[in-house]
């Protein structure tokens, strides 16, 4: 049996969307670890003077960002996926998922800036691995899925 042609497209739409959103969540994903990477392999391997406060200020900072995700998760995310759960058509609900997946994604792409900037600026591998370890691992948890 076909599918009418409104509820293919609409089908169709959600799928694209969620592979647009699979492919830019990956690529900042393989960043993450490339600047992970990168930081371990090239920054200088001699540990700076580094000010204990910032280190400190970078953390509260990540946090400060880990929320506002889990704002934009919750306020705008989840909102949308239930809309779509009941209302798949509904293009709004689409973008506003859309746009939330990538934000949430971008956001946590900071903290691991944060640990990479810490690296060059000669802070110890543990604590740039902190920044390292929960932006990925929020980046695997909050892996985008069918709305």
């Amino acid at each position: 049996m076909h599918e009418p042609r409104n509820l293919q497209k609409t089908s169709d739409t959600a799928d694209a969307a969620l592979h647009s959103v699979r492919v830019v969540h990956c690529a900042l994903l393989i960043s993450m670890i490339l600047f992970s990477s990168i930081a371990e392999i090239q920054a200088p391997h001699e540990l700076q003077n580094l000010d204990k406060i910032f280190p400190l200020a970078l953390g509260m900072c990540s946090l400060a960002i880990i929320g506002l995700a889990l704002f934009f998760r919750t306020k705008k995310l989840q909102p949308a996926v239930e809309t779509l759960q009941s209302k798949p058509d509904d293009a709004m609900a689409l973008r506003q998922w859309r746009t939330g997946s990538i934000l949430t994604a971008t956001l946590l792409e900071a903290v691991v800036l944060y640990g990479f900037v810490l690296r060059y600026l000669g802070a110890p591998m543990k604590v740039s691995l902190t920044f390292y370890v929960v932006g990925i691992a929020l980046m695997v948890l909050w892996w985008p899925q069918r709305p």
